[in-house]
């Protein structure tokens, strides 16, 4: 019987894709070791939900859970300056709220495996707390003396955790803990990692830092990175924003980003016909908690939204354009969409131009392309060239079978 290897992160909703980026990227590489992946966070949505399980069921040797913490007693431990979120204490849970484990490994949300991380799991932790990378960053800056650390004790980054659980209940360790984190709130810079390293000093393993290779590192080339096992994107500026500098540690997040991204063109779908629900619903019960929520999980849609798409109805541009279309038609949203719909419209056309798509049902074929370009051509006032009204007959005749929305 295979072990099954639980993995932590601890995130807000605004972090959930970096976080399934980085769960896609474990399981691309990991496809023969069972894995239990759980997320603690203080909310999370339905859709993010959703994006989950789907993860889950394209990935057979995985199973995804999310627990639901308490943040109001970490908000008082969290410094108010940095980027860092009180979120990274929730780590601190892990033992009291998974008695049942004896070892876990707790990686942030702004990393990717590029390997297998089997060895990593069964590395020896046998008289320690933790195991973890050496943090060059911190040796650079000499921090240690400020935490009343020598040069002589370990210091680690704690985006990646080997965890001896066992150990760590046994000595109440969580406990000190937020003690520690709570009396020196205004001394540490970088809190629950300082907190991990001063509570847990004598008791820290060090491993190659091949499970944890950060952009303090010097260079940055396909070759340096090669035999890497985690890279962890430190810092403010991560991979997903446009002035990130380093382009080889870019393109691999991208790598692991786009399949991610391929996974959730699955429940486009889906949140199309739940926005156009919350509008309506908003509408008549003139509810504007609901309005927000629909326009919010719209503006998601639209974000998605790139050339990568599918161009179809099934889970992709066509059924986002019809969606938005019916929107505006139907004056359940106001302002200016010709930009998102001037890209599908550019989109489709290419797609019928070069006669790449083959098929010909309404969800998945070139069907569906004409009906798209159908609806929007009836929203337009110059609906009379020969061509237009070619379309617009036969699909008079055949629409009200297709039951898009």
């Amino acid at each position: 019987m295979k072990t099954t290897i639980p993995i932590f992160f601890a995130i807000n909703e605004e972090y959930i894709d970096h976080c399934c980026t980085s769960i896609v990227s474990i399981l691309e590489n990991n496809r023969s070791l069972n894995i239990s992946i759980h997320i603690l966070t203080d909310c999370i949505s339905l859709e993010s939900k959703e994006l989950l399980q789907e993860i889950e069921n394209v990935f057979t040797c995985v199973t995804i859970q999310w627990e639901i913490i308490d943040s109001e007693s970490f908000k008082q431990l969290k410094k108010k300056e940095g980027y860092i979120t009180e979120h990274a204490l929730y780590r601190y849970a892990i033992v009291d709220l998974f008695p049942n484990l004896d070892k876990a490994l707790y990686l942030d949300a702004d990393l990717v495996i590029n390997g297998s991380i089997e060895p990593l799991w069964k590395l020896d932790l046998e008289g320690y707390y933790c195991a973890g990378v050496d943090d060059i960053f911190i040796r650079r800056i000499n921090y240690r003396k400020i935490l009343e650390l020598t040069e002589k004790d370990v210091y680690i980054n704690a985006g990646v955790l080997l965890l001896n659980l066992k150990d760590l209940r046994k000595d109440k360790i969580q406990e000190k803990l937020l003690q520690h984190t709570s009396i020196y709130i205004n001394r540490d810079r970088y809190q629950d990692q300082d907190a991990i390293n001063c509570i847990c000093k004598g008791k820290i393993k060090l491993i190659p830092n091949i499970y944890n290779f950060t952009t303090s590192e010097t260079l940055h080339t396909p070759e340096m990175l090669s035999g890497i096992i985690i890279i962890h994107y430190t810092g403010s500026i991560k991979p997903w924003h446009q002035e990130y500098p380093w382009q080889v540690l870019k393109e691999l997040y991208c790598k692991y980003n786009s399949s991610m991204n391929k996974i959730k063109d699955r429940l486009l779908s889906r949140w199309m016909e739940r926005t156009i629900e919350l509008f309506q619903l908003s509408q008549k019960t003139n509810d504007t908690e609901l309005e927000e929520g629909a326009d919010k999980l719209l503006n998601k849609i639209i974000d998605h939204c790139s050339l990568a798409v599918p161009i179809t109805y099934e889970n992709g541009l066509c059924g986002i354009g019809t969606g938005i279309e019916y929107l505006l038609q139907k004056k359940l949203i106001e302002g200016n969409s010709d930009e998102i719909l001037h890209q599908i419209d550019s989109a489709v056309y290419s797609v019928i131009e070069q006669k790449s798509l083959t098929a010909l049902g309404l969800r998945k074929g070139v069907s569906g392309l004409a009906y798209y370009f159908y609806l929007r051509l009836c929203a337009r006032e110059n609906f009379s060239t020969p061509t237009a009204l070619k379309i617009k007959e036969y699909f008079s005749k055949r629409g009200k079978s297709f039951h898009i929305f």
